[in-house]
């Protein structure tokens, strides 16, 4: 009996840790009055795309995979010259919304198909193809690649 009861604990602790995961807001978009809070299931119906590239941070070639930022911005009508991220220790970074048109940039929620934590560099990174744009192959873009982003403001 002993056994059954700790077998259904179990499963209802797991249950709920993965309904809190879905409804844990990992991403706050704001934009003048509008604020928008994505959960990992809302990024996860945007279509993922996967960068692979290799980076100062990962060993070897890594996949990142996650939906475009500029499909965000789009679906929820934020617009604004600038995106002004921010991550769990209060790094910011100035990014103008410019380079989200110009070129594939997703905010990874998953590398090497492995779910982000905090531990690795997660839960959101914002990560740049420069493997695939060599022009992007410079410090101003590295450092545009935040990791643990939490939100962003887009604004003039």
């Amino acid at each position: 009996m002993k056994s059954i009861f700790l077998v259904f604990f179990s499963l209802f602790i797991l249950s709920s840790n993965s309904l809190a995961n879905e409804k844990e807001v990992l991403l706050t978009l704001t934009s003048g009055e509008k604020t928008i809070h994505l959960t990992r299931k809302d990024l996860e119906r945007f279509n993922q795309i996967t960068i692979k590239q290799e980076t100062f941070w990962t060993k070897g070639e890594t996949s990142f995979t996650g939906p475009l930022v500029r499909d965000i911005l789009n679906k929820y009508k934020l617009k604004g010259k600038r995106f002004v991220a921010s991550a769990y220790n209060d790094y910011k970074i100035t990014i103008p919304t410019k380079d989200f048109y110009d070129y594939d940039v997703i905010i990874a929620s998953h590398v090497n198909n492995k779910e982000l934590t905090v531990r690795t560099k997660g839960p959101l990174w914002l990560m740049y193809p420069w493997g695939e744009n060599k022009e992007l192959d410079q410090k101003t873009y590295y450092s545009r690649a935040i990791w643990q982003m939490t939100k962003a403001n887009i604004n003039d």
